[in-house]
């Protein structure tokens, strides 16, 4: 039987983005050794054959009773994305399920659950009290949003590039590539104005089309696309990573897509699709990480022409964009999840979680590093004052990567965790190796010793799979040594250790 289980639908109409954040969070759940089934519809069975293969699936799944008559055995987690389940259809899993994992953005209902994500911008915690159990986790923000491992192992690549750009960013005579994505299904059939838009379009050298094979319209997509120059179609596309990494500009929904094109920092003129969009498409506005057209009924050629042509005339925008974009969401929030839902433990079995810091953490990460010996043995050992601190910190937040993360021991803050681009200096003298990121950690003094240390490590291992990790560690710092050869890094340096993940070259 499956370790975990997906409750959720799909079909041309409805869609397929529950679908693909809920493959996203079974990669991660896989990463982690755990197996996946899935309940869905039967319009849903070729997005789980596509997105999870391999996984035994049940259709036409409507409540709790039916899920225990196909998994009689139960399962370790429950992971319910569904508009139409809630606390009743939840709690009727309980003793089946040991853990319930809602997907939410509509904050519409109460649930019966022990873990709750919603990922649109600008939402808290505190906006699902009442409507989940006392002693719920609730997680928050495009940190959060689930997304293929594909998306965040491209992330450094293409920002790199996208800022590469805006160095020379100010001449508009520049022609760019184009990804139009209205969604596998596209069922309002807003590919072909799309296609109608671009033809002729100046400043335009491509564009690349994605839709689904069984969408409504798609034989006069096919032909649009074929009479139209400079235009390459994907019907079903299995790499949305690499074609919205090497886009220029971006036309598509205000959904769960979204975050796809803001880890890859994708400037995007973005459409509210359906209704229960509205919310998400006013906050990628307000963050300046999209420009919002309207509905589907502002969706004309002439529209989508005047519009893509302002953004395509105006360098500076699309820049702006980018980097705002890249600021909401890094494309880890599946391994988030998964991290919540299966935690690392300290020596004592206490779950140690991590998370991104946020405005609330700023006066612990100062109170830590000035610990008497806390920054003994850092590059820079004098712990700071609050100005310079402030500053830091708030060039960190502003980043496109903060790459700060804080160390939860049992729900509470112990810690912290950074993650710097590839190290290019060196405290030692030694040359500092090839690596991804350059990884730091700090504990209050009440949670060394405890096993906290190493958990903390793997938890951030899982968080960046597939990339190398080095750190470097001071002669004299004999505690960190012992630490970070514990938590399977190699010392192949003096003073450097390193930790090749899986699928690191």
């Amino acid at each position: 039987m499956p370790d975990v289980i997906f409750r959720f639908d799909a079909s041309p109409r409805l869609g397929g983005g529950h679908a693909a954040r809920c493959g996203a969070l079974g990669e991660a759940f896989t990463a982690a050794g755990l197996s996946v089934g899935s309940a869905v519809n039967r319009d849903a069975v070729g997005f789980v054959d596509a997105l999870m293969p391999g996984a035994p699936t049940i259709v036409e799944a409507p409540d709790g009773e039916a899920l225990r008559a196909a998994f009689t055995a139960g399962c370790r987690i429950l992971v319910v994305d569904h508009y139409g389940w809630s606390a009743e259809q939840e709690r009727a899993c309980r003793g089946w399920a040991d853990r319930i994992l809602v997907l939410d953005d509509l904050v519409d209902r109460p649930h019966d659950c022990d873990l709750l994500a919603d990922p649109t911008p600008g939402r808290w915690p505190s906006d699902y009290a009442g409507l989940t159990p006392s002693g719920s986790v609730v997680r928050t923000g495009p940190a959060y949003a689930p997304l293929r491992r594909t998306f965040p192992l491209r992330r450094t690549e293409a920002l790199r590039r996208r800022n590469a750009g805006a160095d020379g960013a100010g001449d508009p005579t520049d022609e760019l590539r184009l990804l139009i994505a209205f969604g596998m299904g596209d069922h309002l059939e807003l590919t072909v104005p799309a296609l109608e838009a671009v033809r002729g379009l100046e400043g335009i050298a491509a564009v690349d089309v994605t839709i689904g094979s069984a969408a409504p319209g798609i034989e006069r997509v096919r032909a649009l696309a074929a009479e139209t120059p400079g235009v390459r179609l994907y019907e079903d596309a299995d790499d949305m990573a690499a074609l919205i990494a090497a886009a220029d500009l971006g036309l598509g929904a205000a959904g769960g897509s979204s975050w796809e094109r803001c880890c890859l920092g994708l400037p995007t003129l973005a459409v509210r699709y359906v209704e229960n969009q509205i919310g998400n498409a006013a906050a990628l506005s307000d963050a300046g990480a999209a420009r919002l057209l309207g509905g589907p009924e502002s969706c004309t050629p002439a529209a989508l022409r005047a519009a893509l042509a302002a953004l395509i005339a105006n360098p500076a925008a699309r820049t702006d964009m980018a980097r705002a974009a890249a600021r909401l969401c890094d494309g880890r929030g599946a391994a988030r999840l998964a991290l919540e839902a299966v935690p690392e433990r300290a020596g004592d079995g206490a779950p140690v979680v991590l998370r991104p810091a946020e405005e609330a953490d700023r006066a612990r990460v100062l109170a830590w590093q000035r610990e008497p010996g806390a920054r003994a043995h850092f590059r820079n050992p004098d712990p700071p004052d609050e100005a310079a601190h402030a500053a830091w910190w708030s060039a960190r937040m502003a980043g496109a990567e903060p790459g700060l993360e804080i160390v939860e021991r049992a729900g509470e803050p112990v810690g912290f965790v950074r993650l710097d681009p590839a190290p290019d200096g060196s405290a030692t003298g030694e040359e500092a190796p090839a690596a991804d990121h350059e990884v730091s950690i700090l504990l209050a003094g009440a949670a060394r010793g405890g096993g906290v240390g190493r958990a903390a490590l793997a938890a951030l291992s899982r968080l960046v799979p597939g990339e190398t990790l080095a750190a470097e560690v001071l002669p004299a710092n004999a505690a960190s040594r012992s630490l970070f050869l514990a938590a399977g890094y190699r010392e192949e340096r003096p003073g450097w250790f390193l930790k090749r993940e899986r699928g690191a070259a």
